[in-house]
């Protein structure tokens, strides 16, 4: 999900990245008896968050999420620790991922992560994992869309990318829908 500034779980807590009204990423975790055992928090200076969660099944978090929107005209990048993820265009509004994070020892990590990069509106959707240990990820974008080597057109209206990756990162297969009435 996301939080403001800052966030309580039971004892554990976290704090936004930037400054006073930042909204930042975080992942939590509790136990069989609701009790929280993890807190991880991620962010930069713009607006960040999970739009969407899934459980992999070998027991790691997906999640697609936005990060520094509102930044039109400013350079942004957010951390995931040691993967830092820049917004692709200053002018842009903000950027969309995808990642993969496991959880071991009450320690959550990323796995990997990939951005989605264009200058107009732009974030997640929805994520699916499947049996096969693949990632199906749904990213709402207006105009064109670069995700490594595949072009979505998209049009004015709001258009729809799917991709599918393997449980490394990898891209599989696309698929898009477009709508130029939204």
């Amino acid at each position: 999900g996301s939080f403001v500034t800052a966030a309580s779980f039971g004892e554990l807590g976290v704090g936004a990245n930037g400054m006073l009204g930042d909204a930042d990423v975080f992942i939590a975790i509790s136990n069989e008896s609701g009790n929280w055992t993890s807190l991880k928090s991620y962010g930069g200076s713009g607006a960040d968050g999970i739009d969407a969660i899934a459980l992999h099944d070998s027991g790691d978090i997906v999640v697609v999420g936005h990060f520094c929107l509102g930044t039109a005209g400013s350079p942004c990048e957010i951390s995931f620790d040691d993967i830092v993820l820049t917004k692709a265009d200053d002018l842009g509004e903000g950027d969309a991922f995808v990642g993969r994070f496991s959880v071991s020892s009450n320690t959550i990590s990323p796995v990997w992560v990939r951005a989605f990069s264009n200058n107009l509106d732009l974030s997640g959707f929805d994520v699916l994992s499947s049996p096969n240990g693949g990632i199906t990820v749904a990213v709402n974008h207006k105009g064109p869309l670069q995700v490594e080597d595949y072009l979505f057109f998209g049009d004015e209206g709001t258009s729809l990318a799917i991709l599918h990756y393997n449980e490394n990162g990898e891209i599989i297969w696309t698929n898009e829908i477009s709508s130029s009435g939204g």
